[in-house]
């Protein structure tokens, strides 16, 4: 015992060391993971949080971004936008400012009192069906420096460079021309436009997405362009004036489902040999 009591008083000191050096470091850990947590804890709290700023609903993304969101996910029901909504670049809740980047799909669906929308420059992502089945919604209105979106006179939205056209007020009637450089028409862009009577659609079409032309029933006459490459399911479902002979083209590779639904007057569809899926 006397031969090992140096070496034991050695090791019980350089113990006593170790152990406050390691109690320092696990405090050291505790503050940082308490910090830590805190802060994650609060990035949680803010992300998916639901706001109401001047009566739009939004949901927190996080990173300083919020999105306008749909009431009816919210179980608010739909409706709930009325008269002229005027989205705001940016929004503040409780002190702190969030860029609006986005608008949620169906946000504005099915609003029967919704006359316009004001995009601001800041937003860069639209949901499908944003503003469908608003009868009443005669104009989208874009900020002329949105680097992603523009609308034109009629209040008809396209992207940026106009290569896609995403939606078409339901108040549009008479006989519309889509421009040249359209190449894609979104789905259900043209939906119940019940006073539209004719569609001239450009050479450099390619796809025709579901459900673009549903229920358009004053409509008589489509052309469908020589260069299209695919119809969506229901994009003339319900167009029961369509009474203009159909010819689709070779470049033709699929028509979806219940593409002609319902087309009553269509007196014929002439199919090429490039179709694959019917």
């Amino acid at each position: 015992r006397s031969t090992l009591f140096p070496y034991t008083t050695l090791f019980r000191s350089s113990y006593k060391s170790t152990r406050k050096i390691l109690s320092f470091m696990l405090l050291l850990l505790t503050i940082s993971a308490s910090w830590t947590g805190a802060k994650a804890e609060y990035w949680e709290a803010k992300e998916g949080d639901h706001a109401i700023v001047n009566g739009i609903h939004f949901v927190i993304n996080g990173f300083g971004t919020a999105t306008v969101t749909n009431t009816q996910y919210l179980g608010e029901g739909y409706g709930y936008y009325k008269n002229t909504v005027q989205i705001p670049s940016t929004i503040t809740v409780e002190g702190e400012t969030y860029t609006v980047t986005g608008i949620q799909e169906k946000a504005f669906y099915s609003c029967p009192e919704l006359k316009n929308v004001q995009i601001p420059s800041t937003v860069s992502t639209i949901g499908a069906q944003a503003f469908g089945e608003s009868p009443l919604l005669s104009k989208i209105i874009v900020d002329p420096t949105n680097q992603h979106f523009y609308a034109d006179n009629n209040g008809i939205l396209f992207n940026k460079t106009q290569t896609e056209l995403i939606f078409c007020p339901k108040t549009v009637s008479g006989a519309y021309t889509v421009p040249e450089d359209v190449q894609k028409i979104h789905a259900f862009a043209f939906n119940y436009c019940k006073q539209l009577t004719s569609v001239v659609l450009p050479n450099g079409l390619k796809r025709i997405e579901d459900g673009a032309f549903y229920g358009c029933s004053k409509m008589t006459s489509a052309n469908i362009p020589s260069g299209l490459t695919y119809l969506g399911s229901d994009a003339f479902r319900n167009a029961s004036s369509l009474s203009s002979s159909i010819v689709l083209p070779s470049t033709l590779s699929e028509i979806g489902s219940s593409a002609f639904w319902r087309c009553t007057s269509l007196s014929n569809v002439t199919i090429e040999n490039g179709v694959e899926i019917i």
